[in-house]
């Protein structure tokens, strides 16, 4: 049975594993935005702009990720779920970390542009940057969770 069932989620699978994929080049992207963020007064000039690109970088995954989450429960997720008990947990912990992920990009997006909208914004780079590596190494370590676990329909 577990054959069948995973012949039958693997095209599925792919679609959502080239979408990892791209996640995971638009974190590298974002990443590389966060690491220009720096408080040198010889770089202040360039300062907003950075900020503008990890915006930028920062609302293509706040506006991917809620349709990748929905595409990933309806089309993986919860057929998987049905396969075993201990899928069906794996799965459920997985939409958890939905919420909880597209909530962590919504207050990373709002401190983002605080940080715009800011007179003192060399004071809020440490914080942001952190924030913005903490919400990272979240997406990620779910991604690698997901293809580690589900790596027989992906």
């Amino acid at each position: 049975m577990m054959a069948t069932e995973a012949r039958t989620l693997y095209p599925n699978g792919q679609q959502i594993h080239i979408e990892h994929l791209i996640l995971e080049r638009l974190l590298y992207k974002l990443e590389a935005a966060l690491d220009g963020l720096t408080c040198h007064s010889e770089v202040a000039t360039d300062l907003l702009s950075t900020a503008d690109d990890a915006r930028r970088y920062l609302r293509k995954l706040a506006e991917g990720l809620p349709g990748h989450c929905r595409r990933e429960e309806i089309l993986l997720l919860d057929p998987a779920a049905e396969i075993s008990p201990e899928l069906a947990e794996f799965c459920r912990h997985m939409k958890t970390e939905h919420i909880s992920l597209k909530a962590q990009v919504a207050a990373f997006q709002e401190g983002l542009d605080d940080f715009a909208r800011s007179e003192e914004r060399h004071g809020l780079i440490g914080r942001l940057k952190d924030q913005g590596k903490d919400l990272m190494a979240a997406l990620r370590q779910h991604v690698a969770k997901e293809e580690e676990q589900l790596s027989g329909f992906l």
